[in-house]
This record gives C-alpha cells, sequence and structure tokens, in this order.
C-alpha cells in the first residue's frame, strides 16, 4: 500500500488518514451515472470485491486488475446490503424493491442463479453477516428481529426479537469465531450475546453514553461548531469485531468511528471522518409567481392506527394541534406538534353478522391475512332495509375511529375527508372486503351501485346530524384501477374500472344533494400513482356529467410501495388545472424512516404537481412507515422516526391559507403569508453538508429577523425553538374613520327578537349584563351595526287563474326553521304595497330585535337579502335554485326584485321608525352550492344580473326619495369573488355609479380566509372611491383565536372600515353566545365572545386605524381623547412582547390592559391590569394563546 507507515507502527487517526489510494475502479461505460454504491465486501481471499448499486446492479470486481469480472442485473428485487458467502462465486444480498419484498436471496456468481430464498423479515434489512467458519449467517431488520438463518433452509434458525426497543438504526455482527454476536438498537446499548446461548439474554451490555466514549467526542463535536451533533444523539451504523475478539469497532452516524474495548465497552480510540466536500448552489426565488392560491393543509388518514387508538388525547394533541411540547404516553420525551388540519375517515365495508336470506345464512368471506386492526365496520349491515334508522344498520360500531375523529374536530383539524376502501361486503360479488376473486374485474355487484352511494351519502349525512362532524369531501374509491385487490388480501380493498367509477360518481352526487349535502365535494379517485391518475381523469374528462360530479382531484404518491419519481405530476396538474378542480396528495407512505424522502415528495407534490394538500397515510405504523414507531396488532406505541420531525418542519410552519410561491429549486417549498409579510421557505439536502444561498431579491423587502429550524434525519438533530418578537408601531393613518362592529339578525332574531337582555348584552356598552339562562354575567359588546335580512320566503297560496301555486319547501328548511325568513311581498297581484298582496306584519320577530337594537347603540342598519320572493324566482323556492351555477331569479322579475328591496327600506323609515342606511340585494351570489333543497335561503346571480338589479335598485330608490340609501355590492364568500366580481363590474361606469360599499365576507368556504387577494381586494376598492366591509364572518373555533386573526388581517391588509360577525347566537363554537337557535335556548358565552369585546368595547366608531409592522396587531387612534388603543393576538406560547410608541409626540399614560386567555386557569375571560410605560415604549408579558388589548392615555 502506498504511504504506509513501517511495521509496527500505532494505528492512529493521523495514520489512517496518511494512506495513500491503491487502485482505482473505473466506472463501466454503460453505468449509470446518477447510480450510486450501496454496499461493498472483500472477500477472505482478498482477491474479490462485490458492490451493489441502488440501481439493482451487483457487480464482482477483481481488485488485483481492477476490472468488473461479472455484473448481475437485479432490478426487479433491487439490492440493500450485499455480502459473500465462503464461496467466492456466491453472495447473499437484501432486496430494496418497491413491492415491499424483504426477503434475502443467496446468488452464484457462476452461473448467474438464484440458490435460494430467505422469507422472515416484514422490514428493511440493516445489516447481514456470515458466519466466520460455518454455512451461516445473521441479520437484522427494522422489523425489530435478529435472525440467525443456515445456508442450506430458507426458514430461520432463530430469532431473537428487539420490537419493544427502538429500532430506527440496528445492526448485528459476529465475532470472529462466530461464538458471539453484538447487537446495537436505538436506545444507545450494545448487547452481547453467546451465539450458543442466546436465549438466554445479553451476558453484556453498554452504552455509547459511557463517559470515557463523551469525553472524548465532545471536544470534536465542539470544534466542529455543531452543539446539535452530541454524543446523546449518536447511533451505530455497523460494528466489526477484532480478528482476536476483543476489540469492537463502531461506526457512528456522526462522522466518529469508536474503537472499543468488546467486554466494558472502553473507548480506546477515536477515529474522525475526513472532511465533507461541501457542493454550494444557490436557490433562487420567485416573489412575484404563485403555484397555488391558498394551502389547504397537511393531514393524515385515520384508518387503521385510530381503529386501535382512537380514544388516546395524547396522540390526537401531538398531530392535531400546534402544541410545542406533547407528552406521548409510553414515550420517553416531548415532541412538538404536528399542527395537521385534515383526516380522512375511512367508511369501513366488513362486519361478522350473518344475513338469513330465506333461511341460508350468508355471512362475509373474511380473509386470515387481515388482522383485526384493518377490519373497519360497516354501519349497513345488510340489504333488508334502506332505512338508516332500521335494525339494518348499526351506528355503534367502529367506535375507536369515529372517537379519534371527534377529538381531531375539536381540535385544529377543519378539513374532513370521508373514504372508501372497499363497499360492504354483501354489496361485492365474492361478499368480502379484502379483494375480489379477480383483481382485474369490478367486485362491487352491479346491482348494488345505487346501494354502494345510499351507504356513503347516508355516513356522511349521519355524521353532520348526529356527530357533530361536517365532511368536507367524499371520496368512494381507494386504487380502484389497481390490480392487487384479490382474496384473501391483506386489507380492504376493491377493483372498479372507470365506467364503473364513473356510474358511481354520478350517482353519489345526486344522493348527496337529495340529502341536502350540496355543499359536501367528491373526490376521485385516489389512484396509487400519478401516471394512474392521469390516465383515470383522461378518459373521465370526456363525460361532462361525471367532470361536474366531482370537484378535486386525490392521486397516491406511490409507484406500488415506492416514493413515486415519475413523470407524470406535470401532465396531471396540467389536466387537473384545465378541469378547475382542486389536486390532493390523498395518501402517502414509505419505509425510510430518515423523512428524506417525505421531504424530496413534498417538494416535488407541491412544485411540479400543484398539490393543495399532502396527507400522510398512517401517522402511526410499524417500523420505518409511521411518523410514530407502532405496532396497532398490540396497541404499542414507541418513539417517532425522524421523519415525525422532518413533517413538522412543513406541517408547523407552512399553515392553511399560506400562498405557495415558486422557486428554481424542487426540493425547496416556498409559502407566502401576505398579511402577517411572512415567507417560509423549507428545504431537504439528501447529500454532504452545504452551505445554500436563498435569493430574495424578487421581494420588494425583506426586513428579518429570520428564524432557522434544523432536523437531521439522523434523529438527533435540532427539532423547534422559540423566539422573541420585537413590535414595532408606527402612526401611519390606515382608516380615517372606523364604522363598527356588528352581526346580522337572520337567524338568531327570527327565534330571540323580544329578549332585551340579549339586545343589552350585544348592543350597549353596560359593564355587565346578565343574559337569561348565561352564566356569570357578560360585559356587553356595544356592537353599533345591524344587518336586516328581508326575507322572501312564505306559506301563502296564489290563485293563479285557478291554478294553486305555493312555494317549493325544502325539506331542510321547513316553515318552522328559524331560516325560514317571512316575506313582506305575497303575490304578483299588486305592486302597491298597501294592498293585500303585501303583509307588513310578518317577520314580527326580527323586526323586534330590529327595534330593540335601534333603541340602544346601534345606528347603522344594511338591510340584505339572501333570496328574492319565491314567487319571482324560477323554481318557487327560496332554499337554492334546481341548478347552483344559474340565475334563480326569473329575468322578468330584476325590476320587482328591486321595487321590493326599496319599499321595504321606505316602510321602515316611514312606519318602523327605523332609518336604513345601506341595502345589499345579494349575498354569495356567484357561490354554486344555491341548489334546492338547502338549508337556508340563496341565491345564485351571474354579474351581469347583478349589475342589473344594481341600476334598477339604485332607480327605485331614488324614486322613492331614499337618495341617501347607498346601495352595496355583492357579499361574495370570500375576497378573491369578490375580486372577481368588482374587477367585472368596473368597467361598466354606470354599474359603479350605482353603489357606494363594498361587502365581501371573510370565508374560505366555511373556514376563514387565510388567501393573498385581501392586499388587491382593497386596492380596486380604494381606486374605486368606495368603502369596504367584512359583512359577514363566522367559523367554529371558539376560542376566538381565528377571528382575531381574521379581524387584523381584515383591517391591516384589507382596509375594512367594519366588521360584522354572522350570527351572534348559534351553535357550538359558531356563536358568540352559545345557543341552539331552533330550540330557543342560550346556554353560555363561547370565549370569541370576550375576543369580540376586547375589539368592538375598545376600537369605537369614529377611531383612526393606523399601522403597524405586525398583521396580527389592530392600532385604533382617538385624536380628541388622545386616546391609543392596541388590540393583539398571540397564537402561540407565552411571549414578552415590547411596544414601541416612539414614533408618537408625547406617551403619557396611564396604560390599561385586558386579557383574554384560551387556556384560562384564572377566569381570565375580561380581566384589566394597569402597566407602566417606559418613555415611549412598554413590555407586555403575553400569556400563550390570548388576546390583549391596551388603552394608552395621554398619546399625541
Amino acid at each position: 500500500m502506498e504511504g504506509a507507515p513501517s511495521s509496527g507502527a500505532e494505528l492512529t487517526d493521523a495514520v489512517l488518514r496518511s494512506y495513500s489510494v491503491a487502485r482505482n475502479f473505473a466506472p463501466q461505460e454503460d453505468e449509470d451515472p446518477n447510480a450510486t454504491i450501496t454496499s461493498l465486501d472483500f472477500h477472505r481471499n482478498g482477491e474479490r470485491c462485490v458492490t451493489s448499486r441502488n440501481d439493482g446492479v451487483l457487480s464482482l470486481i477483481n481488485c488485483l486488475s481492477g476490472t468488473v469480472a461479472k455484473t448481475i442485473f437485479t432490478k426487479r428485487y433491487g439490492v440493500g446490503l450485499v455480502r459473500f458467502t465462503h464461496h467466492p462465486d456466491c453472495v447473499i444480498f437484501s432486496s430494496a424493491n418497491s413491492a415491499n419484498d424483504h426477503r434475502i436471496r443467496y446468488h452464484s456468481f457462476f452461473d448467474n442463479k438464484f440458490l435460494r430464498y430467505y422469507t422472515g423479515h416484514t422490514d428493511k434489512v440493516t445489516s447481514l453477516m456470515m458466519h466466520p467458519t460455518a454455512d451461516e449467517f445473521i441479520s437484522s431488520g427494522m422489523d425489530g428481529t435478529i435472525r440467525l438463518w443456515d445456508l442450506r433452509n430458507s426458514d430461520t434458525s432463530a430469532i431473537i426479537r428487539v420490537d419493544h426497543l427502538p429500532v430506527a438504526h440496528i445492526c448485528a455482527a459476529y465475532d470472529q469465531e462466530g461464538v458471539v454476536f453484538g447487537v446495537y438498537t436505538d436506545d444507545h446499548l450494545i448487547r452481547m450475546y453467546d451465539a450458543r446461548n442466546y436465549q438466554e439474554g445479553p451476558f453484556a451490555k453498554f452504552s455509547l453514553y459511557d463517559q470515557s466514549i463523551m469525553s472524548a467526542v465532545d471536544p470534536y463535536l465542539a470544534q466542529l461548531q455543531a452543539p446539535s451533533l452530541n454524543v446523546k444523539k449518536m447511533h451505530a451504523l455497523d460494528l466489526k469485531f477484532s480478528p482476536d475478539g476483543n476489540q469492537l469497532l463502531v461506526t457512528t452516524n456522526r462522522g466518529v468511528f469508536l474503537h472499543l474495548d468488546a467486554f466494558e465497552g472502553k473507548l480506546l480510540h477515536l477515529f474522525k471522518e475526513h472532511g465533507a466536500i461541501t457542493a454550494d448552489y444557490t436557490v433562487t426565488t420567485a416573489a412575484g409567481t404563485t403555484l397555488l392560491g391558498a394551502w389547504e393543509g397537511w393531514g393524515t388518514s385515520l384508518c387503521w392506527w385510530a381503529n386501535v387508538f382512537g380514544d388516546r388525547e395524547d396522540i390526537a394533541d401531538a398531530l392535531f394541534t400546534l402544541n410545542d411540547a406533547v407528552t406521548l404516553d409510553g414515550a420517553t420525551s416531548p415532541i412538538p406538534a404536528l399542527g395537521m388540519t385534515i383526516v380522512r375517515y375511512n367508511v369501513g365495508g366488513s362486519s361478522n353478522n350473518v344475513v338469513d336470506d330465506s333461511g341460508t345464512e350468508v355471512a362475509m368471506s373474511a380473509s386470515d391475512k387481515m388482522p383485526a386492526f384493518k377490519f373497519m365496520e360497516s354501519f349497513w349491515l345488510d340489504w333488508m332495509s334502506k332505512d338508516p334508522t332500521s335494525t339494518s344498520w348499526d351506528w355503534s360500531v367502529d367506535a375507536k375511529q369515529r372517537a379519534m375523529l371527534d377529538l381531531a374536530t375539536k381540535r385544529d383539524v377543519d378539513v374532513l375527508e370521508a373514504f372508501s376502501n372497499s363497499p360492504p361486503w354483501w354489496m361485492t360479488n365474492n361478499h368480502a372486503t379484502a379483494g375480489g376473486d379477480n383483481g382485474d374485474k369490478d367486485n362491487l355487484q352491479d346491482w348494488n351501485h345505487d346501494e354502494f352511494v345510499l351507504y356513503l351519502s347516508a355516513v356522511v349525512s349521519k355524521a353532520k346530524t348526529s356527530w357533530g362532524i361536517n365532511f368536507t369531501y367524499v371520496e368512494p374509491f381507494n386504487e380502484p384501477m389497481s390490480t392487487w385487490w384479490t382474496f384473501p388480501g391483506g386489507q380492504e380493498g376493491c377493483h372498479f374500472e372507470v365506467d364503473t367509477q364513473n356510474d358511481v360518481l354520478v350517482q353519489l352526487r345526486t344522493q348527496l344533494d337529495t340529502l341536502g349535502l350540496q355543499d359536501v365535494a367528491i373526490s376521485a379517485s385516489d389512484e396509487n400513482s400519478p401516471s394512474l391518475a392521469l390516465a383515470t381523469l383522461t378518459s373521465m374528462s370526456t363525460n361532462t356529467d361525471v367532470m361536474n360530479a366531482i370537484g378535486k382531484v386525490n392521486t397516491h404518491g406511490y409507484d406500488g410501495l415506492s416514493p413515486y419519481r415519475g413523470e407524470d405530476r406535470e401532465p396531471l396538474k396540467a389536466l387537473v388545472a384545465q378541469s378547475s378542480k382542486k389536486l390532493w396528495d390523498s395518501e402517502y407512505g414509505e419505509s425510510d424512516a430518515t423523512g428524506l424522502s417525505l421531504a424530496e415528495s413534498i417538494g416535488l407534490d407541491i412544485n411540479q404537481m400543484g398539490v393543495s394538500a399532502f396527507v400522510y397515510w398512517q401517522a402511526l405504523d410499524s417500523g420505518a412507515w409511521g411518523l410514530i414507531q407502532s405496532n396497532p396488532g398490540d396497541s404499542w406505541i414507541g418513539t417517532p422516526n425522524p421523519k415525525y420531525y422532518v413533517m413538522a418542519q412543513y406541517s408547523r410552519h407552512i399553515r392553511p391559507g399560506m400562498a405557495i410561491l415558486s422557486t428554481d429549486d424542487v426540493k425547496t417549498v416556498m409559502a407566502y403569508d401576505a398579511a402577517a409579510k411572512l415567507l417560509v421557505l423549507v428545504t431537504v439536502n439528501t447529500g454532504d453538508a452545504q452551505t445554500i444561498t436563498f435569493d430574495l431579491a424578487s421581494f420588494t423587502r425583506v426586513a428579518g429577523p429570520i428564524t432557522a429550524w434544523t432536523t437531521e434525519t439522523s434523529g438527533s438533530g435540532a427539532l423547534h425553538t422559540s423566539s422573541t418578537i420585537d413590535l414595532s408601531d408606527s402612526a401611519t393613518t390606515l382608516l380615517d374613520s372606523w364604522e363598527g362592529w356588528g352581526t346580522s339578525l337572520a337567524w338568531w332574531a327570527n327565534a330571540f327578537g323580544n329578549r332585551a337582555d340579549i339586545a343589552d348584552s350585544l348592543f350597549t356598552l353596560k359593564e355587565s349584563v346578565t343574559v337569561e339562562g348565561v352564566a356569570p354575567a357578560v360585559p356587553a359588546l356595544g356592537m353599533n351595526i345591524v344587518r336586516y335580512n328581508v326575507g322572501g320566503s312564505g306559506n301563502n297560496v296564489i290563485d293563479d287563474g285557478g291554478t294553486e301555486v305555493a312555494m317549493s319547501v325544502s325539506k331542510n328548511m321547513p316553515a318552522t326553521s328559524p331560516k325560514y325568513i317571512d316575506t313582506f311581498w305575497l303575490n304578483w297581484a299588486s305592486n302597491d304595497s298597501t294592498s293585500t298582496s303585501w303583509n307588513w306584519k310578518a317577520d314580527a320577530n326580527q323586526r323586534a330585535m330590529l327595534d330593540l337594537a335601534t333603541k340602544r347603540d346601534v345606528d347603522i342598519v344594511e338591510a340584505f337579502s339572501n333570496a328574492p320572493p319565491w314567487w319571482m324566482t324560477n323554481n318557487h323556492a327560496t332554499a337554492g335554485g334546481a341548478d347552483g351555477k344559474k340565475d334563480n331569479l326569473q329575468s322578468w322579475n330584476h325590476g320587482q326584485f328591486a321595487l321590493y328591496l326599496a319599499t321595504v327600506v321606505s316602510q321602515a323609515k316611514t312606519s318602523w321608525g327605523i332609518d336604513i342606511k345601506y341595502v345589499e340585494p345579494f349575498n354569495e351570489p356567484m357561490s354554486m352550492w344555491w341548489t334546492f333543497p338547502g338549508g337556508q335561503e340563496g341565491c345564485h346571480f351571474e354579474v351581469n344580473s347583478q349589475k342589473d338589479v344594481l341600476l334598477k335598485l339604485r332607480a327605485k330608490l331614488d324614486a322613492l326619495g331614499l337618495k341617501d340609501v347607498v346601495v352595496a355590492t355583492s357579499d361574495e364568500n370570500t375576497p378573491p369573488l369578490a375580486l372577481s366580481t368588482l374587477t367585472t363590474m368596473s368597467k361598466d361606469a354606470n354599474v359603479m355609479a350605482s353603489f357606494g360599499k363594498v361587502n365581501t365576507h371573510g370565508y374560505a368556504g366555511l373556514s376563514p380566509y387565510r388567501g393573498p387577494d385581501r392586499g388587491p381586494l382593497k386596492d380596486l376598492v380604494k381606486k374605486s372611491g368606495k368603502t369596504l366591509w367584512d359583512s359577514e364572518y363566522g367559523e367554529k373555533d371558539a376560542t376566538g383565536l381565528s377571528m382575531a386573526e381574521s379581524i387584523a388581517l381584515d383591517i391591516n391588509e384589507m382596509g375594512v372600515s367594519a366588521f360584522v360577525y354572522w350570527q351572534a347566537l348559534d351553535g357550538g363554537g359558531w356563536g358568540l353566545l352559545q345557543s341552539v337557535i331552533g330550540d330557543k335556548a342560550i346556554s353560555a358565552p363561547n370565549l370569541k365572545y370576550y375576543v369580540m369585546a376586547q375589539y368592538s368595547r375598545h376600537i369605537r366608531p369614529g377611531m383612526a386605524i393606523l399601522s403597524s409592522d405586525d398583521a396580527k396587531s389592530v392600532m385604533a387612534y382617538d385624536a380628541t381623547a388622545k386616546l391609543l388603543v392596541l388590540v393583539t393576538v398571540n397564537t402561540g406560547v407565552a411571549q414578552k412582547v415590547t411596544f414601541d410608541l416612539a414614533s408618537f409626540k408625547a406617551v403619557k399614560g396611564p396604560i390599561s390592559a385586558w386579557t383574554t386567555e384560551a387556556n384560562s386557569t384564572d377566569g381570565a375571560l375580561y380581566k384589566s391590569s394597569t402597566i407602566k410605560a417606559s418613555g415611549t415604549s412598554f413590555d407586555a408579558a403575553f400569556p400563550a394563546s390570548s388576546v390583549m388589548t391596551f388603552e394608552i392615555q395621554g398619546v399625541e
């Protein structure tokens, strides 16, 4: 060997580094330049070497000549580790393929023949070694087993199970005589076993925590200035015994080799790796290029793990909150929660019941390969009755998965998808859920298509009405075109040809609509790979009815069981965009515990495929498949794999609603929160250590600070850290005069219209109001705005030339419903509002509350319509049209509708003594969910129809002497829709002159809007010379934190001059006061009531709104009173916040503070305190998950 030291020289680190290269082995001419060597072994004769590559190639190399003697291609099975047997022409190697085949293979180079297969490991083989003298070998795997084998027998000779220990890193090796073998597991212990008496357990064990090791390694790691690389997080990757068996060489994941005493584990020497060669590169961002307007979120499927762990609140906390630290029962250390907001609920098809079919007993064909935890119970037991209330249905089953569904929705989950792996067993051709008799053919009986869609729709309906769960999506298929769903399979699965899928999808849409579930979107088809998804969607795209039935495309991120690395991501993205659908990676998983494959896949899915959500398959699963290691079969939960923390990098930082921007690096995901002015970059490095430059020159300004989080995929890197927020406020005016806070009266006022105590709590500034049925007394909100709903429904019958005409009543909105708002104009017989065609006694309750409100602090009233009077609509209904995409107001009744609204405004002025300031004729007019039979009044208006109504309404108001009444438009569901509608209207000067205020709702569907279009809408409204309101906002977050964030975004980014909460009284988390409106019952205020008080009691009408550099803070100023008000929300951990008011001339104080805590234990619902100022700044201790208001006196 060139440069070798003289004999007798001590083998030191310096000596090893002095060795020169003896021979280079050049790559073959046809070798893949991107292939890498995964394993290498020398035969004991020293003349031959064998290598394996990640492209499935085995090479036998002549070490003397440096040439490749033989090459074997085993791409079908792949190659992980390769080792010589005692014969120089024979090797054993572990598999590495997409079929999840973990067998070890015995192969002869001489005649290129497989000699034997060794079956036993169920997860990746991590070490492989021949016995030094016998025809035996040892292996270890991430399934938590050490296995001893005889070359002559395919079955395992002996098994040592260590699956109760962490096994992300596990390896085993014989000593040089084969008398002893050592085993390393992730608890940092090396255990020594007597090979002849291994049943008695280890005879010795020692830890990498040993002081002799730590004292030597710590200075080296400190020298690297890498404090995260400490020895407590170091793991062994390989073990090698010395020839005499007295010493052990341990290869680690931290760049050091430990030379240990094999009996006591004491460190004899430390060898350090050579410095890595860096591969620096630059990631360039494109601030102006938006790949996705709003990220939907991150999630997981509940089956199968929730079928076992469904009642575990600690798991729900870990997955579905943003808690900084969650301790799992059974785990050792707290972990950061993932903050997932999406779950996929599996609607099961299996059952143990026996059906009496005219004297013949019929039961499900059970697969012995499908374990109990994958047995997902069906709610529909037999074909005897379609009535979900009959004994053919059992709604008590699937308790565990439903329990986790409930826990998830009580945390951060707000997007729910129901999906099916298989129809109920009795609907299938072979009465089985674990595959059909032929995986190439449909297994759903063709006469049961309608039963299958009824089943799925009934479950979604039951969830809504009985479980309090609102599904956003429903998906009837799972990898339907795959051919592996053959009985007896290991899980539920069913093959569906595309024609069958088409029929099911169209029928499912119809059935959902029939049950009043028009807002539930259908997803399809959850194919195994983007390539299959592209093929299926291409076929479906020729059928208009099918494409109209679905709202979202789902694809899985696999290629078999490996991560998809094919070329069809971008073609699928293009077809989905052309079809105007959303796209999800709805199921992804693999056996790479490091999380590097996961990170690469996320980058590809977002940047190349344009997905708006990413769903991990099994958050808890065995070996490397789970984010958290678990064995559902025996209810065991272990430690998180490194991939858990990799998922946290994405899910904790790229949050729902963020825009996804473009970079020139497919491995980097960039997200932007325009409201918070926050840019997030998540990137993965799968190679050596590198320095990466992030070029942010495309942004106008980058102020900082920059906070970084690192996950080293060995599992020993930094996780997440907290930081201090510096808040600097300036005196730039955003809005000259705040108009106020309010609520809509419909529907709660239709039930509680005569309740003066409710009026006192909402529409006064009393310090304390006792609301009947509510304890304790509450501070009044001081709202000064109400929106009065001009109804369109009526139960009168019209005699139309001998034919009786009546309103089509929706079963989802009966006349007894508070959502049934009476019309004043009963029929078309007369336009004269004093005639019997009009009934001014209608809607007594809502008018009573309107009267109570205006006799208190309310001084701004807006009249609005959800639907025209029923007899003006195409289908004589107010609860939606026959087609939610088309106008439902009859074209010849535009003028009549305008006359109706103007007449009500006039009647209010002349007869009720109420001056209505604004009138809005529409409610979410461009939304397509207003389809009969809906659950409330609603009407679709195309923009051209809106324009005509606006012009006619302005004219009718002027004709009635109501020129001071301002027309508002268009109350679209989201700022993007409002921007789109206003953009179209802005091209017509007459229309723009007809209205004076723009209304937008603060939703994205039913969730709070978190997209990027607040700023553009603000700019267009300002350019048009109009004012802008968030005229309707609501959500189910009872804490009020989501509302507080929305208020700040609406004011700071969108420039609204008023904020109107939808239903002050409503069920669950939707209401400020919890109420079952239909029962006229009020229970208690939600925490969001007190959060609303923080804003509405302190930021008062007429105050100027000033700007700050914090999107979560609202600052208002009363120049006359020299009063500055700051309201800010903290959705994270407790923090100390500094408020810098140096831009003001004087800050005299005093400073009063009010606090509302989401996790209050001491009654901090609306608690006041006093803070001392220090010059022109003050500090405040900001509790976790809280809203604080500061009133600063003497500010000039």
